[in-house]
This record gives C-alpha cells, structure tokens and sequence, in this order.
C-alpha cells in the first residue's frame, strides 16, 4: 500500500501542512521506528563489513606464507634473535647460516 499524508486537522490526503507533524498510511514511523528496508540495509552492510574483514584475513595469510617460502619471516627472525639492523652484512650473515644450516639437513630418497 502507498504511503499517504494526512492534512493536520482534516480526513483529506494530500501534502501535510508545513508544522503539523504528518501521520502515514499503512508503514508508520511512530514512536521512532525503522524505516522500511533498513533492517534489509543493515544485514546488507553486515554482511559486506564481514566479507571485507574475512578477505583482509585471508590476505594476511597469504602474505604471511609467501614471507614464509622467500625467507622473509626468518629473516625477521634472525635480525630480532641477533638484535641487528637490515644490512647487507646481516643479510650475509643470514644466508651464510641458513647454508650451513641446510648442508646438515639429511637428505632422504
């Protein structure tokens, strides 16, 4: 059903007078209730806020892994655990025990 306004005062539909406050047909909005669609509008935003924080996630993950598989993380890791800065030194460093490290590994098969 469409919504009507009511003139203050009269049985007539039409535009309500400017400073009466206007009664609505079937969808009332008394007592401060929530316009038609919001409730849809607000699931509909929910649900979009809990697809962008899922993506960021999944994103950080796949971040996380890639670090992973270039040395990144342990890099990091090396920097903290020795306490030194990025250098190139440290970065030598770096890879000169990661060799030594994987020369040890036993290899199988």
């Amino acid at each position: 059903m469409r919504n009507r306004l009511i003139e203050c005062g009269t049985g007539h539909v039409g535009t309500a007078v400017l400073g009466c406050s206007a009664e609505q047909g079937s969808t009332a909005y008394a007592g401060g209730a929530a316009k038609p669609g919001a409730t849809s509008l607000a699931k509909a935003q929910k649900s979009i806020r809990l697809l962008a924080e899922q993506l960021k996630s999944c994103a950080q993950i796949f971040l996380a892994a890639v670090r992973e598989i270039f040395d990144e993380s342990a890099y990091a890791r090396f920097l903290t655990q020795r306490q030194l800065a990025s250098s190139r030194a440290a970065y030598a460093a770096f890879r000169q025990e990661y060799e030594v490290t994987k020369a040890r590994r036993p290899r199988c098969c």
